[in-house]
């Protein structure tokens, strides 16, 4: 009976310790997360504007290219490793629960946007304290594998996840974390300071090597849901290939990657849903080739090149009529 008790004891003092644990991680550590502090500034703007011009959607790319600042009337709700599960859910999110009406939605539509890297775990479903409320646990179990007891564990105590709050924490004391605008994130450095070629064999490893598919089908299902949507609710869509380092540029093709096969597949899906609904596809991969220092890496843009190319993307869409 004693034993009992001791262990009972036990129980409920670790259960009070993961409580004030996780209260004190929600409270200190995740207002520190990159997505959390783009989603308070998004919750702050619906609050009194119910009506987004330029919807960006995508991954780390769109995330820190497109800056608010300088497209009129946007908000960039991208985030690193976003994929179509994420960007169909957030989109039904904005337009139906949040009722805010959207002009344009951008999408990413890059060389490793569709890869089976982007749906599996872990880089399936990651801050499942945010999108626990936008898909099911059903879902999530189908998704990714984790048992129900799982997502419920990281879904309610986001400590256990840890992650980018974790370390923009422990970055914060050194530093001033960088300033997130309307969703934006923007990188520091100059690619052109560094080794470029081997910086970019790094990136290629990362988005290429090992990959089951070029093209995932669980991709392929949700691209064609987020397209579906945004034309049942008459939103005209732009599909950005992203700006690229000439490194990164060199290194894909002389690995062998088939640009014109991926495009040519891709381009049947777009065709089929889209046929006769406005819609652009605007190639910027290789409009900064020969500018490696609006680069922060190979393939991702610093504060100053997306300054310049959000200037770009604005003046490029008085051209587009979406007729």
């Amino acid at each position: 009976m004693k034993k009992i008790k001791e262990v009972l004891t036990f129980l409920v003092l670790l259960i009070i310790i993961i409580i004030i644990v996780n209260l004190a991680y929600t409270k200190i550590i995740l207002p520190k997360n990159k997505f959390y502090v783009a989603e308070m500034q998004y919750q702050e703007y619906i609050k009194n504007e119910k009506s987004i011009n330029f919807a960006i959607f995508g991954e780390s790319r769109a995330k820190n290219s497109m800056n608010p600042k300088f497209i009129p009337n946007s908000f960039n709700f991208a985030n690193g490793g976003m994929n179509y599960i994420l960007i169909y859910r957030r989109l039904e999110q904005v337009i139906q629960k949040d009722q805010v009406k959207i002009k344009y939605v951008v999408l990413g539509y890059d060389l490793h946007t569709f890869s089976s890297k982007m749906y599996e775990e872990p880089n399936l479903i990651g801050d499942l304290w945010f999108w626990h409320r936008l898909i099911s646990s059903e879902e999530i179990h189908n998704f990714s594998g984790k048992s129900y007891f799982q997502i419920f564990i990281e879904s309610n105590f986001p400590f256990i996840e840890g992650g980018d709050g974790l370390e923009s924490f422990r970055k914060s004391k050194k530093e001033e974390i960088k300033k997130i605008y309307f969703g934006w994130d923007p990188l520091e450095g100059n690619f052109s300071s560094i080794n470029q070629t081997k910086a970019a064999i790094k990136d290629y490893r990362l988005h290429f090597l090992d990959i089951k598919e070029r093209i995932s089908p669980l991709g392929i299902e949700y691209f064609k849901k987020t397209l579906i949507l945004a034309k049942e609710n008459n939103i005209s869509i732009i599909l950005i290939k992203y700006p690229l380092s000439e490194s990164y540029d060199k290194v894909i093709t002389e690995k062998g990657i088939d640009k014109d096969e991926y495009y040519q597949n891709l381009s049947i899906i777009v065709n089929k849903i889209l046929k006769d609904y406005p819609y652009e596809i605007l190639d910027y991969s290789g409009v900064y080739l020969n500018n490696s220092e609006y680069f922060a890496d190979s393939s991702h843009l610093n504060s100053f090149g997306a300054e310049i190319f959000s200037k770009k993307f604005t003046e490029d869409m008085k051209s587009y009529t979406f007729k």
